[in-house]
């Protein structure tokens, strides 16, 4: 084997090595934005629309092209006893998971803007409190019923506590 035919395997192997590499960083891109989708869908104050099915669709489906990639490289490896991951199948099969993972992000901003702009924040109930001190002033919301304790140190530090009202039983 000539010094050329060497350092041409060796770049093979390099590129491959590069390659897998990279579609494991998109694989854990995906599996993130999965992540991500699936905690939007379980908030407590959150519904389910389909942007949330077509964003986990997309991000499953890069994953488990990521997954079919690298065990494609695996078999082409093993198969041809070579290391060209620029063959039509290796290429198509990454550039797809890289458009998958590209297009789940984006419908993930547009779910994130989505939920941002109809997400319902209830109106602050009750009395609010605002302490001012040393030219910053502070506003809270005090919900019905709650104590509210304010220290004062000698040193001029101020210690707030706003704690929910217990409730008692009757006699």
């Amino acid at each position: 084997m000539s010094a050329a035919a060497g350092d041409a395997d060796t770049h093979l192997k390099d590129s491959c090595s590069y390659s897998v590499e990279t579609a494991k960083q998109f694989l854990t891109f995906g599996a993130g934005g999965l992540a991500f989708v699936a905690a939007l869908a379980l908030a407590p104050d959150g519904s389910i629309s389909s942007l949330h099915y077509w964003c986990f669709g997309v991000f499953t489906a890069s994953v488990g092209l990521g997954l079919l990639y690298i065990m494609s490289v695996v078999g082409h490896i093993n198969q041809h006893q070579n290391y060209d991951v620029y063959t039509t199948r290796l290429r198509c099969l990454s550039g797809l998971q890289i458009l998958a993972v590209l297009g789940g992000v984006v419908l993930l901003g547009v779910l994130v803007f989505h939920t941002i702009r109809t997400r319902h924040v209830p109106p602050i109930s009750g009395a609010t409190l605002e302490v001012s001190a040393a030219g910053r002033s502070i506003r809270y919301g005090v919900p019905q019923g709650a104590v509210v304790a304010v220290k004062v140190s000698q040193a001029g530090e101020f210690d707030l506590r706003i704690e929910a009202s217990r409730k008692t039983s009757g006699p």
